[in-house]
């Protein structure tokens, strides 16, 4: 029977031998491609096989039928022989993967097989059993488009085919995520770019496969690609993992005929073969776990790779529930671990993006450590769960000193209203920065409660501690008014408003007070012009900008006189924002006083209050002798507004003489009055020196092409230089 039986076995691979000899010779390959495929092959095997070692090429296809097998085929056929690392035997035959014809192979070669299905369970279990029994599998290309009803087959070759946006036509960029790995070395660490298809692949997870290659997401033209989905941040092209005792081994790279005449590439081949036979060891790691083995000796000031990593990779499972949820777990295993300090830092940041309630017992257990309670705070912070709230409340009796003010912050960030009666006796703690932090708190809490208890403390607290108390306090009428709660937060602001509080807290409550009761805020802003200390009643002037109505205009210019200079100055600066006329008989009225301050801004306010009514007073300041005054009033007059204007200028002009005449007609070019040309034509012949100069300086802004014939008689006719 064994004689029978070896006799059956030589047939059969006779007639595997014989099918690869028709293939090959089938195939439409030039003896100019033959022999670009034969130079690109490396020369010698990467590391001498252990024994003679054969490699089953299986290209049967169900689906789409790939050119590239054919060439495929023929450059491992070269390579076998010319390295000696292997023999390959070639078939499509589904019986070639009974057990009894399996065995014969350290690995099998998938080479752009397409929906391959494997109906008969004995093929799944044998083909399975071989790898997990210490074989290899190696995937070319289209070795990922199969197995789509056989999920252990697809997971075992790490992902499936979901479409290829880069096609065959376009030339990828490829980032090496592996450079140190030894079936990357054919790259020298560089990513390259590539005239082939790229797949993108779903299924794939770094959690178990050790990525060695992918396509370079950060390049525009892999971005551009029609078809490209936004989910698509990860898109590997080679890898390799551990299946059982046994190796897998996958490139996507493969389409393209030219694919197999690139030596790099084909040297990429060799080691992964290799590695899938078992003669090439290479740690096969998944990558997540390779960053989190790095990352945990991290030391700040070192490369920050593992840690770039690490991000993006958790970045690309953002919308995978499933695996977000084992990552946190493995970060939480972290944590737990001896890593250092710098890296724990940095597992916290990825925990307050992904973490969730499964993260608070691990992190509470890092609050009270002052080496760790700020990186620990820096992910319960962002945990939307109440487990987090009710951590940092039991952690606050046992902390100290900065720990305790960082929890303490940390309930006031989450506004945690249950914390509210133990931050209520910490106000009055013997440490005022503890003492302090409570309070801040209570002013982000914000509620009924904390308002009540800060009311409490304003009247029990000094110097500092009590400032602060009024902040906080303030803080909660205004977020009181954010509520809609307008009457709770009106009493608040009454409070602080009145007589014997600092003067920064009642012109805060003055605001407060004018925006919640705005009917009223004209009387208001009016008695504390009238009354007020200077720092309440430059708030007070400043809402004189926002209160609707001539009225408080009116009333506001009344007030102007008994201001102080300062006051009047803001005031005036209020009236221009506001832009309305009403006020425009007070700036008018100011302009005459004997204060330059005062006088300057009244000057300043008619740029925008201003009318035709204001030429002759605007015109006359910029003639003045003081040079801020000329200054500001040129200006005001080159800004005023309306049409009326203009012609009152341009109407002037002939009724004046000497700087009045002069100062008009430079407006009139700075104002760039085209309607004026012809008047200006006019005074150009003057007989006041500076008229003309000024006249001329104007025509060369206004004037257009048509009056070309009166410039140059009037260059003719110059009477100086």
């Amino acid at each position: 029977m064994k004689q029978r039986s070896k006799v059956i076995n030589t047939v059969l691979l006779t007639f595997w031998c014989f099918s690869l000899v028709v293939n090959i010779s089938l195939a439409q390959i030039s003896p100019a491609e033959l022999q670009k495929i034969k130079d690109a092959v490396p020369a010698k095997a990467t590391v001498t096989p252990k024994k003679k070692r054969k490699l089953l090429v299986f290209t049967r296809f169900e689906g789409y039928k790939h050119s590239a097998i054919l060439y495929a085929t023929k450059a491992l056929e070269i390579m076998g022989k010319k390295t000696g690392a292997f023999q390959i035997i070639h078939s499509n035959d589904m019986s070639i993967f009974q057990p009894k014809n399996l065995k014969k192979f350290d690995a099998v070669c998938f080479n752009n097989t397409t929906e391959l299905k494997f109906e008969d369970p004995a093929l799944r279990r044998s083909l399975l059993e071989f790898v997990k029994s210490g074989k290899g599998v190696v995937g070319i290309h289209a070795a990922t488009d199969n197995f789509y009803d056989w999920p252990e087959a697809a997971e075992m070759m790490g992902g499936q085919f979901d479409s290829h946006p880069w096609t065959s036509k376009g030339t990828w960029a490829v980032k090496i995520d592996d450079p140190q790995h030894r079936l990357t070395a054919a790259f020298n660490g560089e990513g390259f770019k590539i005239n082939d298809e790229i797949y993108r692949i779903k299924g794939h997870s770094r959690e178990k496969l050790r990525v060695l290659m992918s396509l370079d997401l950060s390049d525009g033209t892999n971005l551009d690609a029609k078809g490209v989905r936004l989910t698509d941040k990860d898109v590997p092209i080679s890898w390799i993992r551990s299946y059982g005792k046994g190796r897998v081994f996958y490139c996507s790279l493969g389409h393209n005929h030219h694919t197999y005449w690139n030596p790099a590439i084909l040297q990429h081949y060799l080691h992964g073969i290799q590695f899938a036979i078992g003669d090439l060891k290479a740690d096969t790691t998944p990558s997540f776990e390779k960053f989190m083995q790095e990352i945990a000796v991290y030391e700040y000031g070192q490369s920050r790779e593992p840690l770039t990593q690490l991000t993006e990779f958790v970045h690309s499972v953002y919308d995978s529930p499933q695996v977000l949820k084992r990552i946190e777990k493995r970060l939480l295993e972290f944590l737990r671990s001896d890593a250092t300090l710098a890296s724990k830092q940095f597992i916290c940041k990825q925990l307050s993006i992904i973490g969730t309630e499964e993260a608070v017992p691990t992190l509470a257990t890092m609050l009270t450590d002052k080496a760790t309670s700020n990186m620990a705070r820096y992910a319960l912070e962002r945990i939307p769960d109440a487990a987090v709230d009710k951590a940092l409340r039991k952690a606050l009796p046992n902390a100290r000193s900065n720990v305790k003010v960082g929890i303490i912050n940390s309930l006031g960030q989450r506004r945690d209203t249950n914390s509210i009666p133990a931050l209520r006796d910490i106000i009055y703690d013997s440490d005022p920065t503890i003492a302090m932090s409570a309070v801040a708190a209570l002013g982000q809490i914000a509620n009924s409660e904390a308002s009540k208890a800060l009311d409490e403390a304003k009247d029990k607290t000094t110097g500092q501690l009590k400032l602060r108390v009024l902040d906080a306090y303030l803080k909660c009428a205004d977020e009181l008014v954010a509520q809609g709660k307008q009457s709770r937060a009106l009493a608040i602001y009454k409070q602080l408003y009145a007589q014997g509080e600092p003067a920064t807290v009642r012109a805060a409550a003055l605001r407060g007070m004018a925006h919640v009761s705005a009917e009223n805020s004209g009387d208001l802003i009016i008695d504390v012009l009238r009354d007020g200390d200077s720092e309440v009643q430059a708030v007070a002037i400043a809402l004189v900008r926002d209160v609707p109505g001539e009225k408080i205009i009116k009333d506001a210019a009344n007030e102007l006189p008994n201001l102080s200079d300062k006051g009047q100055v803001q005031l005036l600066a209020a009236f221009a924002d506001r832009g309305d006329e009403t006020a425009l008989p007070v700036a008018i009225a100011a302009t005459k006083v004997g204060n330059e301050s005062i006088r300057i801004a009244a000057l300043r306010a008619l740029a925008e209050l201003g009318n035709a009514s204001t030429v002759d007073l605007l015109t006359k300041a910029a003639t003045a002798s003081s040079r801020t005054d000329q200054e500001v009033a040129r200006e005001s007059l080159y800004r005023l507004r309306g049409s009326e204007v203009d012609q009152t200028i341009l109407a002037s002009i002939g009724k004046t003489e000497g700087k009045i005449k002069a100062e008009l007609i430079r407006s009139v070019g700075q104002r760039n009055m085209v309607l004026g040309t012809e008047a200006l034509l006019e005074t150009a012949r003057d007989s006041d020196l500076n008229v003309r100069i000024e006249s001329i300086k104007a025509l060369r802004v206004i004037a257009g092409p048509k009056y070309l014939p009166e410039l140059i008689d009037l260059l003719i006719q110059s009477r100086s230089e």
